[in-house]
């Protein structure tokens, strides 16, 4: 027997075993799984977790109708944040295929939090929580209180706990600025309430302005620019027409001023030269309005 499940494998063969009741009772928290669902208590039947041959963890739970599928980098005791990374995901769905939430980088929060990993059961305990937009609908989803209380792992190997020493490959970069973490550029928005998808985002410095601009060429496709100052911090900013905090949207090659708006910093490390932000800013014009809702942006530069 291989010592770890297939992932593709895994979730078929775990969704047909889940119609069947678990013996333990939820309320004695012995193989817990439940949370609290768009306001609506939801626990499951059975629940079950499995660590991939890349260290990743994958648990499951379901009753007759749903089930709920949460996946982390790791299955070590961390907090796992869904908001920028796309190994930490999760999925809440109806076998019927009414309702499916899924979260997603830098459009979704919350977190999978592991408190501990029983290596003499074998189980994995811990909590969650997320919100995210139901995939059919568009509508706002909200799974709070969630916990898992000492679920079992499939073909559990307690000598995955054991510490590994590191192999450190020589550092032969002499760039200081790389930390050697993956990063992508990230840019979202939405036009009069129509996402305006992330397509080639590009960062200039100039004259101690920052622009970012999420476009496809050529120059008449449409477009979106954020400007703020090199030396802005946190917090909270007016988008006008005047000042060194500005928006544009080109949705033909003539560029429309932001008459009004918001630019939220939320963190700038003026020495890494990473920032991220949101935004939501308005184009007035006789007739035909334009509004950017759900801006948000992260990028180095």
């Amino acid at each position: 027997m291989t010592k770890f499940l297939h992932k593709s494998v895994l979730l078929y063969l775990l969704t047909f075993i889940f119609f069947s009741a678990c013996e333990d009772d939820i309320e004695d928290n012995s193989g817990a799984f439940q949370a609290t669902v768009q306001g609506v208590f939801w626990k499951a039947n059975q629940a079950t977790a499995s660590v991939l041959d890349d260290g990743s963890l994958i648990l499951i739970g379901a009753d007759n109708d749903q089930r709920l599928i949460l996946r982390t980098q790791s299955f070590l005791p961390n907090r796992y944040l869904f908001s920028s990374s796309l190994s930490n995901n999760a999925t809440f769905e109806t076998f019927s295929g009414n309702t499916q939430a899924t979260t997603r980088p830098f459009q979704s929060a919350g977190e999978i939090f592991i408190e501990k990993v029983n290596p003499d059961k074998g189980s994995i305990t811990g909590t969650f929580h997320y919100q995210t937009r139901e995939t059919f609908s568009g509508d706002d989803f909200f799974i709070r209180e969630g916990i898992f209380y000492e679920i079992p792992i499939v073909n559990f190997d307690p000598g995955l706990l054991n510490p590994i020493e590191p192999d450190i490959p020589p550092d032969d970069d002499d760039d200081p600025d790389d930390d050697g973490a993956a990063f992508e550029n990230h840019f979202f928005a939405r036009v009069n309430g129509n996402p305006f998808p992330p397509q080639i985002i590009t960062v200039a410095v100039n004259n101690g302005i920052i622009s970012v601009t999420n476009a496809v060429p050529p120059s008449m496709a449409p477009a979106m620019t954020i400007r703020f100052s090199e030396t802005i911090g946190p917090g909270s900013f007016g988008i006008g027409a005047s000042g060194n905090n500005a928006a544009f949207y080109t949705p033909g090659g003539i560029d429309l001023n932001a008459t009004s708006g918001t630019l939220i910093i939320d963190s700038h490390d003026t020495a890494g030269r990473e920032v991220r932000g949101r935004f939501n800013f308005r184009v007035a014009q006789q007739g035909n309005p334009v509004e950017v809702t759900e801006g948000e942006f992260a990028v180095r530069y």
